[in-house]
């Protein structure tokens, strides 16, 4: 059976096809793209001017944060050497 249908299948010829009645006017059914996502990229470019501006913010706080704690405790370690100092 499944024999048969195969040489049904190998024997098949198509039948030719019909000459196209709008041949040549491939152009005119052509719709031409036009980009659209020019608001998407300038949102884009807007997050991230925001994104590195934030980014530098933290950098400055941070650092700030690190000198601050450095300055204190700099500062503690000379009350403490100056308290142990004058117990001398």
């Amino acid at each position: 059976e499944q024999r048969g249908q195969l040489e049904v299948y190998l024997a098949y010829e198509p039948k030719e096809r019909p000459d196209t009645k709008a041949s040549g006017d491939y152009e005119g059914h052509v719709k031409k793209y036009s980009f659209k996502s020019d608001s998407v990229i300038e949102l884009l470019k807007e997050l991230q001017l925001k994104f590195e501006d934030e980014l530098t913010e933290m950098n400055t706080e941070e650092t700030n944060a690190i000198n601050a704690h450095q300055l204190a405790q700099k500062a503690r370690d000379q009350a403490t050497s100056a308290k142990q100092a004058s117990h001398d």
